[in-house]
C-alpha cells in the first residue's frame, strides 16, 4: 500500500471538494437556465391570454351594443313595444320589484 504524505491528502481532498462544487454549479447553471425559459414562456402565455380575455370583451361589448340596437323596448303601463311599432301584452304584469 503506498503511503500518501499529509500534503498529498490535503490537495486530494481539496481537488475532489471542487470537483463536487463545479458539478453542483453546473447542474445549479441548468436549473436556472430551465427555470427562466419556463418563466419567460409562462410570461409569453399570460401575455397571449391577456390579449384573448381583451378581444372576447370588446366582442362582448359588440354583441351587448348589437342587441341593444337590435330590440329597445319602451315600456308603457300594461304592454311593451318595439321601436318599429309591434306591440305585445304580458300575460301577467312583470314585477320589477324583484
Amino acid at each position: 500500500m503506498q503511503d500518501y504524505s499529509s500534503t498529498e491528502l490535503i490537495v486530494y481532498s481539496i481537488e475532489k471538494g471542487l470537483e463536487t462544487v463545479r458539478t453542483e454549479l453546473e447542474e445549479t447553471k441548468y436549473n436556472l437556465e430551465k427555470a427562466r425559459e419556463e418563466s419567460m414562456l409562462m410570461a409569453n402565455s399570460l401575455c397571449a391570454l391577456k390579449q384573448e380575455l381583451e378581444r372576447r370583451k370588446r366582442q362582448v361589448e359588440q354583441i351587448e351594443k348589437l342587441m341593444m340596437e337590435d330590440v329597445k323596448f319602451k315600456i308603457v303601463p300594461g304592454s311593451a313595444r318595439y321601436e318599429q311599432g309591434t306591440q305585445f301584452q304580458f300575460a301577467n304584469q312583470p314585477s320589477f320589484t324583484r
